[in-house]
């Protein structure tokens, strides 16, 4: 299972050391440009800020933090399940694949540059699911050692 885990979780890291990247990045230029932008204005009148026009509106912008946060907590919970033995080989294979199926609506949803509210919607719906199916799977009676795990007289 950690050959899954990983395929799914490998874009997220290398999102989040890009994203932290890019920030450094765009950091350092708006101070090195800000240097040269006040001996600019020195002689200059002064500009508007090109940061008021760049700014993203927080429903269109391209991060999805809240849905990077679920995405760690039910593989988390899928892990738990796994390492106690609530969840069989088969449960696993499907909760993994539909955790595969929601990083893919991720990054389909970041490709053109924004996620919209209704792509947003969308996935928030689709991990509501998967938390569903994630207890479902975890409380039914199916467990690896082939017992319920409390079997009532």
């Amino acid at each position: 299972m950690k050959s899954k885990f990983l395929v799914w979780m490998a874009p997220l890291a290398l999102t989040g050391a890009l994203a932290m990247t890019a920030a450094a990045q765009s950091q350092d230029q708006s101070s090195s440009s800000s240097s040269t932008a006040t001996t600019a204005t020195e002689t200059q009148a002064p500009a508007a800020t090109p940061q008021a026009a760049v700014t993203p509106k927080p429903a269109a912008s391209k991060a999805t933090p809240v849905v990077r946060k679920r995405q760690v907590h039910q593989q988390a919970r899928i892990k738990q399940g796994v390492n106690s033995g609530q969840l069989t080989p088969a449960e696993t294979r499907r909760l993994e694949a539909q955790q595969g199926k929601i990083q893919a609506d991720k990054l389909e949803a970041k490709s053109d540059g924004t996620v919209t509210a209704a792509e947003r919607a969308k996935l928030h719906r689709e991990q509501d699911r998967a938390s569903r199916n994630i207890y479902r799977k975890k409380h039914n009676a199916r467990t690896t050692t082939g017992t319920p795990p409390a079997a009532k007289p």
